[in-house]
Protein backbone atom coordinates (compact mmCIF):
# COMPACT_ATOMS: atom_id res chain seq x y z
CA UNK A 1 0.00 0.00 0.00
CA UNK A 2 2.94 1.99 0.84
CA UNK A 3 4.32 1.85 -2.84
CA UNK A 4 1.02 2.27 -3.94
CA UNK A 5 0.86 5.61 -2.34
CA UNK A 6 4.54 6.28 -4.02
CA UNK A 7 5.52 6.99 0.48
CA UNK A 8 8.97 6.24 0.73
CA UNK A 9 9.69 4.46 4.36
CA UNK A 10 10.62 8.04 5.29
CA UNK A 11 7.64 9.53 4.54
CA UNK A 12 6.15 7.14 7.14
CA UNK A 13 7.70 9.21 9.42
CA UNK A 14 5.45 12.10 8.81
CA UNK A 15 2.66 10.15 9.98
CA UNK A 16 4.31 9.08 13.28
CA UNK A 17 5.78 5.91 12.45
CA UNK A 18 9.47 5.81 12.95
CA UNK A 19 11.92 3.91 9.77
CA UNK A 20 12.59 1.05 12.30
CA UNK A 21 8.87 0.66 13.34
CA UNK A 22 7.59 0.57 9.57
CA UNK A 23 10.26 -1.66 8.54
CA UNK A 24 8.91 -4.01 11.54
CA UNK A 25 5.56 -3.85 10.41
CA UNK A 26 6.11 -4.57 6.29
CA UNK A 27 8.26 -7.43 7.59
CA UNK A 28 5.09 -8.82 9.77
CA UNK A 29 5.07 -7.68 12.84
CA UNK A 30 2.16 -8.21 14.61
CA UNK A 31 -0.02 -5.11 14.95
CA UNK A 32 -2.11 -3.78 17.64
CA UNK A 33 -5.58 -1.96 17.15
CA UNK A 34 -4.06 1.06 17.49
CA UNK A 35 -1.07 0.17 15.50
CA UNK A 36 -3.97 -0.84 12.87
CA UNK A 37 -6.01 2.81 13.17
CA UNK A 38 -2.67 4.67 12.63
CA UNK A 39 -2.04 3.04 9.28
CA UNK A 40 -5.90 3.68 8.18
CA UNK A 41 -5.66 7.46 9.17
CA UNK A 42 -2.12 7.51 7.35
CA UNK A 43 -3.23 5.95 4.16
CA UNK A 44 -7.01 7.80 4.47
CA UNK A 45 -8.68 4.54 4.40
CA UNK A 46 -11.02 2.36 6.97
CA UNK A 47 -10.53 -0.26 8.70
CA UNK A 48 -12.30 -2.74 6.56
CA UNK A 49 -11.36 -1.67 3.48
CA UNK A 50 -7.56 -1.98 4.67
CA UNK A 51 -8.73 -5.71 5.45
CA UNK A 52 -10.80 -6.44 2.60
CA UNK A 53 -9.57 -9.48 0.99
CA UNK A 54 -6.67 -10.37 3.15
CA UNK A 55 -8.14 -13.56 4.65
CA UNK A 56 -8.83 -15.04 0.76
CA UNK A 57 -7.33 -18.71 0.18
CA UNK A 58 -5.95 -19.20 3.71
CA UNK A 59 -9.42 -21.33 4.78
CA UNK A 60 -8.43 -25.14 4.39
CA UNK A 61 -11.91 -26.01 2.83
CA UNK A 62 -12.99 -22.45 1.25
CA UNK A 63 -15.75 -24.96 -1.13
CA UNK A 64 -18.54 -26.51 0.23
CA UNK A 65 -17.88 -30.22 -0.71
CA UNK A 66 -20.64 -32.28 -2.62
CA UNK A 67 -20.81 -34.31 0.92
CA UNK A 68 -21.52 -31.11 2.74
CA UNK A 69 -24.17 -30.30 0.05
CA UNK A 70 -26.40 -32.85 0.31
CA UNK A 71 -26.53 -33.00 4.40
CA UNK A 72 -27.48 -29.32 4.00
CA UNK A 73 -29.93 -30.16 0.96
CA UNK A 74 -31.43 -33.08 3.18
CA UNK A 75 -31.79 -30.99 6.26
CA UNK A 76 -33.08 -28.00 4.94
CA UNK A 77 -35.85 -30.11 3.25
CA UNK A 78 -36.69 -32.02 6.70
CA UNK A 79 -37.25 -28.16 8.20
CA UNK A 80 -39.53 -27.30 5.88
CA UNK A 81 -41.70 -30.46 6.66
CA UNK A 82 -41.51 -30.36 9.82
CA UNK A 83 -42.39 -26.24 9.52
CA UNK A 84 -45.34 -26.71 6.79
CA UNK A 85 -46.70 -30.16 8.64
CA UNK A 86 -45.82 -33.08 6.21
CA UNK A 87 -43.95 -35.18 8.87
CA UNK A 88 -46.35 -37.84 10.53
CA UNK A 89 -45.40 -36.81 14.58
CA UNK A 90 -46.45 -39.96 16.82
Amino acid sequence: MRLRKNYTIEDMGYFGFSTRHWQQIENGRPLTGRTILRICDAFRISMPGLVRGLDQGIYKHEEISPFLLKKLAARAKLKRKRVFGYRNTP
